[in-house]
């Protein structure tokens, strides 16, 4: 088992059928358990680069359509950093004090980044539990620094 290659971990059970296809595409295949059970092995990671893939971010298609876009590391850091300066810009850079208030789909690139650059900094991140009806509690539990949103234009 190559643990440096791609790889697909499943919280459900894989059968053998799907772990020789994957192995097949040169992809290891794990359930949870078997996952798990692999941080015990004393191993080396290689070193990461700018243009290693990061995550693969789905998009639903409202410019076309639906697909996965590959973000490197280079370009969440760029993203990270961006937020970064806006905030050094403004005197409201984020410490370990402050926190965020996830509203946005996790499959949202901005939100992505906007909890990438809490990570960074060592801040707090809350999540959305997304019934609307619980907003206004959760934010006076949660009594967030930053709250990211969009807004669309209707024309």
């Amino acid at each position: 088992m190559h643990l440096l290659r791609p790889a697909i971990v499943s919280f459900a059970n894989i059968s053998s059928a799907q772990k020789e296809e994957a192995e097949g595409l040169g992809v290891s295949c794990f359930s949870w358990e078997e996952f798990s059970q692999l941080g015990n092995l004393d191993c080396e990671l290689s070193p990461k680069q700018r243009t290693d893939i990061c995550t693969i971010m789905y998009t639903s298609g409202t410019t076309g359509e639906p697909k996965g876009v590959i973000i490197t590391n280079g370009a969440i850091m760029a993203e990270v950093l961006s937020v970064e300066q806006i905030l050094f810009l403004t005197d409201k850079v984020c410490t370990e004090e402050d926190s965020n208030f996830s509203f946005l789909p996790l499959a949202h690139i901005y939100d992505q980044i906007m909890e990438s650059y809490c990570i960074y900094k060592g801040s707090s991140i809350g999540f959305w539990r997304g019934d609307i009806r619980f907003l206004m509690e959760e934010l006076q539990e949660l009594r967030p620094t930053m709250f990211c949103g969009l807004m669309h234009a209707i024309y």
